[in-house]
């Protein structure tokens, strides 16, 4: 499995929920820090990686297999 990237503060607890998922199943991930203060979840880099901005996450994991995926 590729690396995933997590964004988001690793401190906040939606972020916080899709880590222990990928803790569970042994994924590799990286965790890359969007300081929201500083609104950096505006800035053009961060909002071209949200191109059908979509703004809800879901992660449902188990021992055996991950499955990730954007909702509205």
């Amino acid at each position: 499995m590729a690396t995933v990237k997590v964004f988001g503060p690793a401190m906040s607890t939606n972020v916080a929920r899709v880590l222990v998922c990928l803790e569970e199943v042994g994924a590799e991930y990286e965790v890359v820090n969007i300081d929201f203060q500083a609104k950096e979840h505006k800035s053009p880099d961060h909002l071209a990686r949200n191109v059908s901005n979509r703004r809800s996450f879901h992660c449902i994991c188990s021992r055996s297999s991950l499955s990730l995926g954007l909702h509205d």
